[in-house]
């Protein structure tokens, strides 16, 4: 919304700061109004808050306030009692004034002053000329959101709309008994509004698609609408749709989960439950065992057809939750459909399929890990899976340089893999975890080389010295430096990280390190310190790219991906790649030229504007005359961010919305109705620009267009917005000036 990038122009000012002076004469003001305040984008179009309110200690009917640490150009507006009432300025623009340059000349019309100034203003006009149309008395309008079957989670329910300035958090609707039905009583005028419900100010908000019956679709914007013409109480709506909530819900069913302690030690806190029905609240759902013989019972109402995955917790707390067999576990825990009828599942034994005493079919899996490739660890080999919680099992020393473990399995499929000591984790040369599907009818062998996917070891190459090399010239290196860190290091990862060394400060930092063992291994470089002080692991430096995607990584097993490698058995150095990358840096020239075309048009002064200079149309690099229609601004040293920007001519700035609606692309950072900026990113060529315009200056863009209009109906009834009959001055406007008033070359005469 065009409030998104008023927003983006306060969070990037940073002229000026100080006190700036709000004076407004309230004669044109609405009668019986009890106080005064002015608003805008630096504190969210805040409602009364203290320090924004006005007062009139004289009793003049001047009422004033001054506003700390405003920065840049302030945007602004007076309004009274809460957002009863608010300033309009939009015939006055309409009519030719400027007072409030930031309009669409229909919708809104907002004031500028720059930060540190004084504002001499007129309540609802710009000449102190009572020139509005009285507001017709305010009748209260209840609007009324069901949330009852929301799905997320929120901590208040929010309108907002354009009765409110679309303040965000202002207004919060109530729920006062509770039925998830949220309403708030307002007074409006009568006139046409928009609005929609948000949650938590703007954290999340319903979205419509235009067309959709309850709506109206203006500048590309889609929201509720409703005219006003008296006092009513709209019927509740379902959130994010123009139709009461469905009310053919399925029945609810009662759902008793009962667990057997017989073969724990029981908690004596007690036993709950947590699932999808209730949360996933570890201490909030108490099971009980009346009659004392270790079987816990908990009964929940869940709607029929309802999928509810549910684990049992020995204890109130996470950590203390059971671990359910693979055999029946769905996601890692347990779960249950609600049929169509009352029911009281089967007690079954804590961490256990079955009741206890009763064990679900096995099968016999014998794994065998191959070992010639590897020093295996003094402490032998271990199997860690889904089958023992990834807890390290002992394996038995086959004496031929394998390593065996037959477990009773049920029938599933079991992720795991094999440790060379105990947590010696293997780093698999094809990715993620190894995998056996357990089928009932037959012993299962399964065998394989230590960190390798082939079930014949690969000899691996000799070990030899690999230098290691990372640019971080883009970003900002921790004051403990560089790491690497990888399956080659010992210990492994984190525990074992390799400080890296940058000796000639180029940013390029280096590690050489003597690698044995397989041929291909995984690593990571990290910006600082691995381990905390208190040697815990520390993962805020280390690499989160999807090195898969860039074509360098492998799946690391645990959602994310690793750099590969596949080393020779010979010295090598790898090619210099940028952190969190796959690729080199790209270089940011030393020098940026922006150049814009004017397409003959001659101009007194060019510049540029944007978030580098809080958008602010005097604060940005002036421009220099290349005496061939053409003007350049020249940053030296160029920009080492991206650059956000437009182009100012003679105080216009450029428009480039309906050139991008007409498939440009000169302005991608664009919502397509309120605004569109150019971008420059860094290691790109120097722009080159037509102003206002996404084409060349060959007559697809730029040149001379005429304008002529008969003025003869001019006092002719319904011809103008504002039933005026005379004039003094004509001029043709549009996007391609940002709608300006007269301003010279649009004048027509």
């Amino acid at each position: 919304m065009r409030y998104s990038l008023l927003l983006l122009s306060a969070l990037f000012a940073w002229t000026a700061q100080g006190q700036t002076t709000f004076n407004v004469d309230m004669t044109c003001a609405p009668e019986g109004f009890t106080d005064v305040f002015v608003t805008g984008p630096w504190c969210g179009w805040c409602a009364n808050d203290t320090y924004n309110n006005m007062t009139d200690p004289d009793g003049d009917g001047v009422y004033s306030v001054t506003v700390a640490d405003l920065v840049g150009t302030v945007e602004y507006k007076y309004a009274i009692n809460g957002f009863d009432d608010q300033e309009n300025l939009i015939n006055d623009m309409v009519n030719g004034a400027s007072c409030a340059p930031v309009t669409d000349y229909s919708g809104y019309a907002n004031r500028q002053i720059a930060a540190d100034g004084t504002a001499n203003d007129f309540y609802g006009t710009c000449d102190g000329t009572c020139n509005d149309v009285p507001v017709a008395p305010a009748v209260d309008v209840t609007f009324q959101v069901d949330m009852s079957q929301y799905q997320g989670t929120y901590g208040t329910v929010n309108i907002n709309g354009s009765f409110n300035g679309w303040c965000g958090a202002c207004a919060t609707m109530t729920d006062d008994d509770g039925d998830g039905v949220y309403s708030i009583t307002i007074g409006l005028s009568p006139a046409t509004y928009e609005y929609k419900f948000t949650l938590d100010g703007w954290t999340a908000q319903e979205e419509f698609t235009e067309g959709d019956v309850c709506t109206s679709t203006i500048d590309g914007y889609t929201n509720r609408t409703l005219d006003v013409t008296e006092a009513t109480t709209l019927d509740a709506v379902c959130y994010n749709s123009c139709d009461a909530c469905p009310t053919d819900s399925a029945p609810e069913r009662s759902i008793t989960f009962r667990v057997n302690m017989s073969e724990e030690t029981t908690n004596p806190i007690g036993v709950f439950i947590a699932g999808t029905f209730q949360g996933w609240s570890a201490g909030s759902s108490a099971m009980t065992d009346d009659d004392g013989d270790d079987i816990w019972e908990y009964t929940a109402m869940i709607a029929e057809g309802e999928a509810v995955e549910y684990k049992f917790i020995n204890g109130p707390n996470w950590g203390l939750d059971e671990s359910v067999p693979v055999a029946c576990a769905v996601n890692g825990n347990r779960g249950y459909t609600v049929g169509t009828e009352d029911a009281v599942l089967d007690a079954v034994c804590f961490a256990s399929c079955t009741p206890c005493g009763d064990a679900l079919p096995t099968e016999e899996v014998t794994f065998t890990v191959l070992t010639d490739n590897i020093t295996v660890a003094a402490d032998g080999m271990y199997l860690a899976g889904a089958m023992n919680g990834w807890s390290g099992e002992p394996m038995n020393d086959n004496g031929d340089g394998s390593w065996s473990l037959t477990k009773s399995l049920e029938a599933a499929t079991y992720e795991f893999k094999f440790q060379n000591g105990l947590d010696g984790w293997e780093e698999l040369d094809c990715g993620g975890n190894r995998s056996v599907e357990v089928v009932l009818g037959a012993p299962i062998a399964y065998e394989v080389c230590f960190a390798q996917c082939a079930d014949v070891c690969e000899v691996y190459p000799e070990a030899a010295d690999i230098t290691f090399q990372v640019d971080a010239s883009q970003i900002a290196v921790s004051a403990d430096g560089m790491y690497l860190m990888g399956s080659f290091t010992e210990p492994a990862w984190q525990l074992g990280a390799i400080a890296m060394n940058d000796d000639d400060g180029d940013n390029i930092w280096t590690a050489t390190v003597n690698v044995d063992g397989p041929a291909s291994f995984q690593y990571k470089f990290n910006n600082g310190l691995t381990v905390t002080v208190d040697s815990l692991l520390d993962l805020t430096g280390e690499e989160n790219a999807d090195f898969i995607a860039g074509g360098c990584g492998v799946n690391n097993g645990v959602g994310g991906s690793n750099r590969l490698h596949v080393r020779s058995g010979v010295a090598e150095t790898l090619d210099v790649v940028c952190f969190n990358s796959c690729e080199a840096c790209v270089l940011a020239p030393s020098v940026l030229v922006a150049t814009v075309d004017l397409c003959g048009a001659a101009a007194d002064s060019v510049r540029l504007t944007g978030p580098f200079w809080g958008w602010d149309a005097n604060g940005g690099p002036i421009a220099t005359d290349n005496g061939d229609g053409t003007w350049s601004v020249t940053f030296d040293p160029a920009p080492n961010e991206n650059m956000e920007y437009l182009w100012i001519v003679d105080g216009t700035q450029e428009n480039l919305i309906q050139a991008m609606v007409d498939g440009g692309a000169c302005a991608p950072v664009t919502d397509y109705a309120n605004y569109a900026n150019r971008l420059w990113e860094v290691g790109a060529e120097n722009p080159s620009d037509v102003y206002n315009s996404c084409s060349a200056c060959d007559g697809t863009g730029g040149g001379s267009t005429t304008f002529n209009v008969d003025m003869t109906c001019m006092d002719a009834a319904g011809a103008t917005v504002n039933g005026a009959t005379s004039f003094t001055e004509v001029f043709v406007t549009g996007p391609w000036c940002g709608w300006c008033s007269a301003d010279g070359y649009n004048v027509l005469t």
